[in-house]
């Protein structure tokens, strides 16, 4: 009898590691043109969209000046799972694209490049099971 898991694990293995190689390349790229600053956190927000919260996270919404005089407030696109990690009034690094300020970080990117990392590292591990289970389906059921 043919299993699909190992078809699924596989799919799911090469979607997850291709979101994540995708996201790691992005900030990566990001990092390298980006303009480091400092800013204010200036106001918290959740993400809503139709009533119900679409992101389950805490975006801080950054006040800075860029290098050439403008002064702009961006929500920043990382978040916090924890409300006490970011507080209004605090003051925070701030990395901004040039070509688009309001395209802005918290500097906390570490947090934000761990969990693209670990992404991939889960996209490697379904891809991983799912070729093994290609050759050996009993893996993936428990059978010897």
């Amino acid at each position: 009898m043919f299993s699909f898991l190992p078809v699924v694990l596989t799919a799911a293995g090469v979607g997850t590691f291709g979101y994540g190689l995708y996201r790691v390349v992005s900030l990566w790229l990001f990092r390298r043109r980006a303009i480091k600053v400092g800013g204010v956190v200036m106001d918290i927000r959740i993400r809503v969209k139709g009533g119900q919260v679409i992101r389950s996270g805490y975006h801080p919404v950054l006040a800075f000046r860029t290098v050439d005089g403008r002064d702009v407030q961006a929500e920043a696109k990382n978040y916090s799972r924890s409300v006490t990690d970011y507080q209004v009034g605090d003051q925070v690094g701030v990395r901004y694209d040039p070509r688009d300020p309001r395209t802005a970080y918290a500097d906390t990117e570490l947090m934000t490049e761990l969990s693209a990392v670990l992404v991939v590292v889960a996209g490697c591990v379904f891809l991983v099971v799912g070729l093994l289970a290609f050759g050996n389906p009993s893996l993936l059921l428990g059978g010897g």
